[in-house]
């Protein structure tokens, strides 16, 4: 079948092969590249947001213990009333955080997690509450007891909720680059892999093109050349029904001439 193809055909085909071999090529570094991309979206866009609201938490955690602290210190009641402000900003930006962190947490172990983070704000609430409470009516030596008795052992478990969903989203931060990695790395392999088979094979083809070519012309060339020399007792095959094929009918019945005109 490839004997009798055209020799136009038969480039058309080469190249043909070739090009469907760079297309594979460039789809599947595209494919391999997405999955790292979103991968790294993943870590960019979600993970690392979320450990950055949390941490947020912690802060205006620190803020309302230094609010109740200074509100046990100060002598002013418009100073204590500053402080008490601070303390409710601080907190309805927590609240306003974990709202979030509710809409963008889908994992059941995180919505376990948001959710002991949750009952533990409610609990170091409720303790904090009562010292700004007898703060405000200038009771500090009670609100000192609550603030060192009871707020602070609740406020560290309340700390220690938020720093457990810390490193939960950092766990599933350290995955995804893992998986990045190992997409990465399997992605070279396969372009590589489908680089090298499209190299040989543009080889084997340039070789099977240039040979199916060049043959039969050199035949031709040999046989001219014995012709010009006086040797007419030549033997031409022609196995093939393309240009070459027809160039080596060509010379066979020139021959063919030239061994009747002989003759005569």
């Amino acid at each position: 079948m490839f004997k009798n193809m055209k020799i136009g055909t038969r480039m058309g085909l080469g190249f043909g092969i070739v090009a469907a071999l760079l297309i594979i090529v460039s789809v599947v570094s595209l494919i391999r590249l997405s999955a790292v991309g979103k991968t790294v979206q993943v870590m960019v866009d979600d993970r690392m947001p979320k450990v950055t609201m949390v941490n947020g938490i912690i802060g205006d955690i620190n803020v309302v213990a230094r609010g109740m602290r200074n509100m046990m210190l100060l002598e002013r009641k418009e100073d204590v009333l500053k402080e008490e402000e601070r303390i409710k900003d601080a907190g309805k930006k927590v609240t306003d955080v974990l709202e979030e962190l509710k809409k963008v947490i889908h994992s059941e172990k995180g919505k376990e997690i948001l959710q002991e983070l949750n009952t533990a704000r409610a609990a170091y609430l409720m303790a904090a509450g009562d010292v700004r409470k007898l703060a405000l009516e200038g009771k500090k030596k009670e609100a000192t007891d609550i603030l060192m008795n009871k707020v602070r052992p609740l406020q560290t478990v309340y700390i220690g909720a938020a720093e457990k969903l810390i490193k939960f989203q950092t766990e599933l931060m350290v995955e995804d680059g893992k998986n990045a990695e190992s997409l990465y790395e399997s992605a070279m392999i396969i372009i590589l892999a489908l680089s090298a088979v499209a190299i040989l094979l543009t080889m084997v083809m340039a070789w099977w093109l240039t040979r199916s070519i060049t043959r039969p012309i050199n035949t031709c060339m040999d046989i001219a050349t014995k012709v010009a020399r006086g040797d007419t007792a030549v033997d031409i095959q022609v196995t093939s029904k393309d240009e070459t094929g027809q160039l080596l009918s060509a010379m066979n019945q020139m021959v063919k001439n030239i061994q009747a005109m002989v003759s005569d």
